[in-house]
């Protein structure tokens, strides 16, 4: 994890992120995991035929549900008192 990563989910971006196990837990509905650059392509592709910016929003929003579930020092925190 990079704190780049970390602060493009806590401003509620959609993410690119490598394919690599520790990427997967922030990835779910805000972005996409890639495994080269052709996959890039494909991921602008996608964005350029996206109908609205409705879908952007969601992946804002799942950016940030994740960042406050994983990221968020006061429950990392209350997380590491608790055991």
């Amino acid at each position: 994890q990079s704190a780049t990563m970390q602060q493009s989910l806590c401003l509620r971006n959609a993410v690119v992120l490598d394919n690599v196990k520790s990427h997967k837990i922030f990835v779910k509905k805000n972005g996409w995991l890639i495994n080269n650059f052709l996959d890039l392509e494909k991921i602008f592709e996608e964005l350029n035929g996206l109908g609205s910016k409705a879908e952007l929003d969601i992946k804002s929003k799942e950016s940030y549900e994740i960042a406050m579930k994983l990221l968020d020092y006061r429950i990392l925190a209350k997380r590491i008192y608790e055991i």
